[in-house]
This record gives structure tokens, C-alpha cells and sequence, in this order.
């Protein structure tokens, strides 16, 4: 699977994940790579980054650059401050405006507001992205390890039922690039936080241990079972065949870096 290029004036195309659960119904989605935006080495070149280090200038035209390949030129773009943690935030209409939303410490946010594109920036971690046809909702969610086992993802849905009645049943998502099991090698207190959060019956989050006998893991399929576990049918739920760490020309990756490095984007909105 490869990404979609999309023309944005002034610069290289902007190439695109997009998942079959997410397209149409009135969604626009798309899961970004380091190529097409201004940023210069490190970070070159589509850094969405806020705190990378990178030119404060750049990331700016880069997010401009994002929302035009979506088709959302001049739109709103809603973030979070990440802290790998479990809270949800709604933002747009019925929630905190867009400004407000920049500085709130939270790992997932959603929007019922037409034209309000809401994103998560991740460089391994994963990016997942819901979208609630019958309730007019979308969701950006950020799961590291630690969101992974506090079940952020989970919490985001539980938030739609509360609020809007939610069916899960009904909800579609999309989990886009991260680091791979084959290369995400973890200490004990992770699989044990971990186990503590997944249905009993899911398993296949566990990877074999590597040959020096540390354990791996699969996050993505990890979040995937959290969606399944809250009744979200496995045909509803996408996936980009992508690992961070391996293809260092496509994507940021923390851990292959040591760091400093820029971010993806996982952005959704609901067409204006």
C-alpha cells in the first residue's frame, strides 16, 4: 500500500494514506508522510511538529500544505498537547474552540463541526481515526504504549455514547502508520500494562520475543482489538501496512532517531 500523491500549489505533491473504512460518507481523512512540505533537514520535510525544534515558520506552511491536499484550504486544523495519556476533548461546536484546544493536555480529540479538521502528530506511535456516520462525528486519537493501556481509544467511543448516543457498532476507524512489532522491543512493565487493558481473548498484539529475548509488541493491532473488544465490526476497522522505523524516507520515527526528528499527521473532518 502506498500513499496518494495530492498537487498542492508551490511546492512537491503531497503524498496521502487513505483507508477504504474512512472514504466517502462525507469524510475527508488522510494520514500524512515527511514528504511534501518546506522543512529543512532534520526535519525535512513535512514536519507537523510543534515541539520538534523545528522553525515555527515551517510547520506553519507544512500544516497550510496538509489542509490543501485535503481539500480543506483556509479550514480550521484542531490539536492537542499529546502527553500520553487517556483524556478526551471535543472541540468545535459543542466543545472548546480551536485556539483553546492548543494547549490542552489530552491524546484524543473530536469534532462535530463540518469543515473543523481535528489531528494527532505522531512519529511511532499510532494514530487512529474514528468517524460516527449515524452522529455526525470524527475523532483523532494518539496511541503510544501508555495510551495503548489506558485504553484512550476506548474512552474516545465511550465519549460519543455518552454524548450522542454512539452506536459502536456503526462507527468506522482507521489506524495509520507506526512502528512495527518486528522492530518495537519492550520491557516487562509494558506487556504487563498492556495485558491488563486487552479483551483476554486478543492476543495477536504479542509478537514473538526478538533473539535476545526482549519482548515485542504490535500496538496498532493492539488498538485494533480495543475497537473490536467495544463491539466496532473488524471489517469497519482499516489499517495502513506501514512501519515508521523501517522506511526512513517515508516517515519520522523516534526510535530510529533518538529523537529529534518531526511528525506525521493522522488528520479527519467532517466535509464542509
Amino acid at each position: 500500500m502506498r500513499p496518494i500523491e495530492h498537487r498542492v500549489p508551490g511546492g512537491d505533491p503531497v503524498p496521502l494514506y487513505h483507508l477504504p473504512p474512512l472514504e466517502g460518507g462525507g469524510v475527508v481523512h488522510g494520514f500524512s508522510t515527511r514528504l511534501g512540505g518546506v522543512s529543512r533537514p532534520p526535519w525535512d520535510s513535512l514536519d507537523l511538529g510543534t515541539s520538534t525544534g523545528d522553525d515555527p515558520g515551517d510547520v506553519a506552511r507544512n500544516r497550510e500544505r496538509l489542509l490543501a491536499a485535503l481539500g480543506l484550504a483556509g479550514r480550521p486544523l484542531a490539536t492537542v498537547r499529546q502527553v500520553h495519556g487517556s483524556r478526551v476533548v471535543r472541540v468545535g461546536a459543542g466543545g472548546l474552540p480551536v485556539a483553546a484546544a492548543e494547549v490542552v493536555e489530552a491524546d484524543a480529540l473530536w469534532t462535530t463541526e463540518a469543515g473543523l479538521a481535528v489531528a494527532v502528530r505522531v512519529a511511532d506511535c499510532v494514530p487512529v481515526l474514528l468517524h460516527a456516520p449515524e452522529v455526525g462525528a470524527v475523532a483523532a486519537v494518539h496511541a503510544g504504549w501508555r495510551g495503548t493501556a489506558l485504553s484512550v481509544v476506548v474512552e474516545t467511543v465511550h465519549a460519543w455514547a455518552r454524548e450522542l448516543g454512539a452506536d459502536p457498532a456503526r462507527i468506522r476507524a482507521g489506524i495509520g502508520p507506526a512502528i512495527g512489532a518486528a522492530r518495537y522491543e519492550v520491557g516487562p512493565e509494558v506487556v504487563a500494562a498492556l495485558e491488563r487493558s486487552q479483551p483476554p481473548e486478543e492476543r495477536g498484539w504479542r509478537y514473538a520475543d526478538s533473539p535476545h529475548g526482549r519482548a515485542r509488541v504490535d500496538l496498532g493491532e493492539a488498538n485494533a482489538a480495543l475497537l473490536r473488544s467495544l463491539g466496532v465490526p473488524g471489517d469497519s476497522i482499516g489499517r495502513v501496512p506501514a512501519c515508521t522505523f523501517d522506511e526512513p524516507a517515508l516517515f519520522y520515527s523516534h526510535r530510529r532517531t533518538g529523537g529529534v526528528t518531526g511528525r506525521q499527521a493522522a488528520v479527519i473532518a467532517l466535509a464542509p
